[in-house]
């Protein structure tokens, strides 16, 4: 997506400010120069709004997990800031899959990274979902195996239905 705006203001060295965020007050000045900049786009068509906005809160979250140092998982942004309708004050989505091999034990620590690097998030603008679509609840939080066996069940789900 696009990260120039339809008055010509350029939202990248906000999103390189992210990328290269060594620490949580870059990730916040990140944040906050961009809201900035996309605040006073009032008059900005919003589509194109949306999308910009939903880059940078992308951006963020990848700063936020980069922050937090590896670990055997990939996240995923969901909702508004997925599909580019994301605006100021839009919270995030996030899911996260496991690896097969991490234990128990493993799953419960990165639940507890997850749950951290949204309270850092938060701390930085970037509110998360009110309904607790978040990385760090279980429910969102699963090995690739349980992913996939939930996508399938849910899957025949909608063929039952669409059948009956």
């Amino acid at each position: 997506m696009s990260l120039v705006l339809p008055s010509g203001r350029d939202l990248a060295e906000s999103v390189a400010v992210l990328d290269a965020a060594t620490d949580e007050d870059e990730l916040r000045a990140g944040i906050e120069q961009a809201a900035a900049i996309v605040t006073r786009e009032a008059r900005t068509h919003a589509p194109a709004l949306a999308a910009a906005w939903s880059t940078v809160l992308r951006h963020g979250v990848t700063a936020g997990l980069r922050l937090a140092g590896p670990a055997d998982w990939t996240w995923f942004v969901s909702g508004s800031s997925a599909r580019g309708e994301a605006v100021p004050g839009s919270d995030v989505e996030t899911m996260v899959v496991l690896g097969d091999g991490v234990d128990d034990d493993g799953k419960a620590a990165l639940l507890t990274r997850a749950a951290q690097v949204h309270a850092a998030l938060e701390r930085c603008g970037i509110p998360g979902d009110a309904n607790g679509v978040l990385a760090g609840r279980a429910r969102f939080c699963r090995r690739l195996r349980s992913w996939t066996e939930g996508i399938d069940r849910w899957a025949a789900e909608l063929r039952r239905i669409a059948v009956s």
